[in-house]
């Protein structure tokens, strides 16, 4: 249900070729443990930017899992960290933020921005792991 209202939501408020992008995201992230939470703000969002903040969630959670983490919204509820990431028996919970480009932008704003960070946030965790 959720899922169905965020796609008409990004076709909506967003470009063709946004929301193409958007909607291949959300079909990927449909597959984690309670996407529909994400689903739900993404539904109710009355504006692109908002639409934007949630889905930095998704795109941190199909990262995790492509390097092999289990990815789960929300593991605490509405009010507690993004997601919940395990691989190898450890597990780790997430706070994930965009910082808009209208935000005063720090060091760890940008190693974790969206628009081309995610490798500079692997990075990041790489170094941190060490």
């Amino acid at each position: 249900m959720w899922q169905e209202r965020a796609v008409r939501q990004i076709r909506e408020l967003f470009q063709p070729v946004e929301s193409d992008g958007l909607v291949r995201c959300i079909e990927a992230a449909a597959t984690f443990s309670n996407a529909q939470s994400v689903f739900r703000r993404i539904a109710q969002a009355k504006d692109a930017e908002t639409i934007l903040d949630h889905f930095v969630e998704i795109k941190f959670a199909i990262t995790f899992a492509e390097l092999g983490f289990v990815s789960k919204f929300e593991p605490c509820g509405e009010k507690g960290p993004d997601l919940l990431v395990s691989r190898d028996g450890q597990s780790a919970h997430v706070e994930v933020k965009r910082f808009r480009p209208s935000e005063k932008e720090n060091d760890l704003a940008s190693l974790t921005k969206i628009n081309g960070g995610i490798d500079n946030a692997y990075l990041f965790l790489t170094e941190m792991r060490r």
